[in-house]
């Protein structure tokens, strides 16, 4: 295979902890009890079916004994469909299993698990069953492009795109799709818009891809002039739009996408509730920002860390801060952005104590801080007038001292650190 040796010369080195998985059959729960009674087996056919429908790993596992008890298990198309329905239900190490007790995997078994590393975010992995794929002179399908490509940086993606070229495949949608992503996410603008022009049919995952590369280098009437000719849109599209305008600084625009999505009747997803509550928090909105927060409660957005996130940086950004409190203490898995948003918003308000108490309780569970930390308490120490102590957090923190950094606000709350108020823009009776 003439591509192989060239492909693998330009990956980095792959460390052991990075290869893939070198389980096998031994790697599955014991299969021979969960057999069953079954004597005589199922056309292929209809066992393709029953994998496919599969909804837990206890009934995929049942029809895998029923697979070896009946000398089944190196079908081609009954592996496929193994391997694929173990990476659906979360169970990766269980398709590896499968792929790595194939005698001679083909190419489909290797589209199967490649795209299982991809959609893992396990790309080293994915990149060298691609090139364990090609040493062993097995060539690449439209499915292993579509799914190798998920998983490669822009230069490597066009070492990639020249294969596609090679084989005739190029023009595949499912390849183009992933090769106007792989241009998109690498910032090639426009080999990406040209690959998006010339497809012979476009698929909403390359009109998003489109539109997100647009919207990530600040090109947002671009990005919605291709959103507005979209003939069907989904979640994703939406999101990625109204997440457009809000990181480059539209926050109304981005409101009213939301009103038009809703209008549609499309249900927003965390990530569109994240995005505009951002764009709330921009405007200081802050009856625009608790019509957001009532829409998750009364519609069933799930409440996490990334939407009690959102919420406590939009209620201290709108001047709320007993509301950003409570929904705080409401978050169950707070992650270091969520403890930094409630500091920060402390400290820009003046609310040097609150601040600093939460600081301390932040380190005493075992929370790193980070430098978003380090801005909110210098914040907090400044509105006090406390700029040598402040510097002093700042050194120990920098220093990694967070016990002695823990020892200092000790010290400050002793001296009788004051809360001073601090200001911000609110919104009353719609205007801001």
């Amino acid at each position: 295979m003439p591509w192989a040796t060239p492909l693998a010369s330009q990956l980095p080195p792959i460390a052991a902890a990075t290869t893939p998985a070198t389980a096998n059959r031994s790697s599955l729960p014991p299969l021979s009890a969960a057999a069953g009674k079954q004597c005589h087996p199922l056309p292929p056919q209809k066992l393709a079916s029953l994998i496919e429908n599969s909804k837990s790993i206890s009934q995929l596992l049942r029809i895998h004994a029923s697979l070896i008890r009946h000398g089944l298990d190196d079908h081609p198309i009954l592996t496929f469909k193994l391997q694929c329905s173990y990476s659906s239900l979360n169970r990766l190490d269980y398709s590896v299993a499968v792929f790595n007790s194939t005698g001679n995997p083909d190419v489909f078994s290797y589209a199967a698990i490649i795209h299982a590393h991809s959609v893992k975010n396990l790309h080293q992995q994915a990149l060298d069953l691609y090139v364990q794929m090609l040493t062993n002179y097995v060539d690449p399908n439209t499915f292993t492009f579509s799914a190798i490509l998920k998983s490669c940086p822009l230069q490597l993606g066009k070492t990639i795109h020249s294969q596609a070229l090679k084989f005739g495949i190029d023009s595949d949608t499912y390849v183009r799709t992933a090769l106007v992503d792989v241009y998109a996410r690498g910032g090639d603008l426009e080999s990406a818009r040209n690959l998006f022009d010339t497809m012979p049919e476009r698929s909403l995952v390359s009109w998003t891809a489109m539109i997100t590369c647009y919207a990530k280098h600040g090109d947002v009437d671009e990005a919605r002039l291709l959103f507005d000719g979209m003939e069907e849109r989904d979640v994703v599209c939406w999101s990625v739009m109204i997440n457009g305008y809000t990181q480059h600084g539209r926050p109304n625009e981005a409101l009213a996408l939301f009103r038009q999505m809703l209008g549609l009747k499309v249900k927003p997803s965390e990530a569109t509730i994240v995005a505009v509550l951002s764009a709330c928090g921009q405007l200081g909105a802050l009856e625009s920002g608790r019509w957001v927060h009532s829409y998750i409660v009364n519609n069933g957005i799930r409440f996490n860390v990334h939407v009690g996130t959102a919420l406590v940086d939009m209620y201290s950004k709108c001047g709320s801060l007993e509301d950003a409190s409570l929904v705080f203490d409401a978050i169950q898995d707070k992650d270091v952005v969520a403890w930094n948003s409630m500091i920060v918003g402390y400290a820009i308000h003046g609310f040097t104590e609150d601040a600093l108490q939460l600081f301390t309780t932040m380190c005493g569970r075992g929370v790193h801080p980070t430098d978003i930390t380090f801005i909110g308490i210098l914040s907090a120490c400044a509105h006090a007038g406390l700029v040598s102590e402040g510097w002093r957090f700042f050194h120990l923190m920098k220093a990694g001292n967070w016990d002695g950094a823990v020892r200092v606000r000790t010290m400050m709350k002793d001296s009788g650190v004051q809360k001073e108020p601090g200001c911000s823009s609110i919104e009353m009776n719609n205007k801001i």
